[in-house]
């Protein structure tokens, strides 16, 4: 695992709002009123830590079903497998989901959050920092449904730790036979190379 790590898992949610009669043409379409039943159900298995019935029930869906909160749900589910499982695929694909809703969901504490959730987990600490500092600032506030602003904040500091702190390089492979020796470097936490250890207590 890598060194450098916060593991928090990304508990964002969107606004959902119920509706009691989905065959009400005034309560919206049953397309909308399936979804949101769907998105509702994926509340409760996320608060459980069932990440994987959500990527399977949104993943099912058809293409024109897909709405930009069906993909934001999908996108935390595939953050928080990614975390869990350890792999970066499901990271890609996170970002590569809600890129698609950049221009309608960029202005938003979740997109913004996630989007730097999912950057700080692929090591890529400089481009998650720019998204934390903006999901800081729009964050809404204390709701126990959503990672705090002492969270964010922690995030920040250790994007800016990998940054910016003096990293100790030992190439794995082909150092002995080379000659190389420990050297400082400053613009990245990733790749091979032996880094100062700091750590965070892991937070569910």
């Amino acid at each position: 695992m890598r060194p450098c790590t916060v593991l928090f898992f990304d508990r964002s949610v969107q606004v959902f709002y119920c509706r009691e009669n989905a065959d009400n043409p005034e309560n919206g379409t049953r397309e909308e009123n399936e979804t949101m039943g769907i998105l509702e159900q994926c509340q409760m298995w996320h608060e459980q830590d069932e990440y994987q019935k959500i990527a399977d029930a949104l993943e099912a869906l058809p293409t024109d079903e897909r709405t930009a909160d069906v993909d934001m749900e999908l996108a935390r589910a595939y953050n928080n497998l990614g975390v869990a499982c350890e792999d970066r695929r499901l990271l890609r694909k996170a970002i590569q989901l809600m890129k698609a809703h950049e221009e309608e969901l960029c202005e938003t504490y979740s997109w913004n959050f996630r989007m730097g959730y999912s950057w700080y987990h692929l090591e890529q600490e400089g481009r998650a920092l720019v998204f934390f500092h903006r999901a800081l600032e729009l964050h809404p506030g204390n709701d126990a449904k959503i990672n705090t602003k002492q969270e964010i904040l922690r995030f920040i500091s250790q994007c800016e730790k990998c940054i910016t702190r003096p990293i100790f390089e030992e190439c794995f492979r082909g150092q002995k036979k080379h000659g190389r020796h420990l050297q400082n470097r400053n613009h990245s936490c990733a790749g091979s190379w032996v880094r100062i250890k700091t750590t965070d207590a892991a937070m569910s």
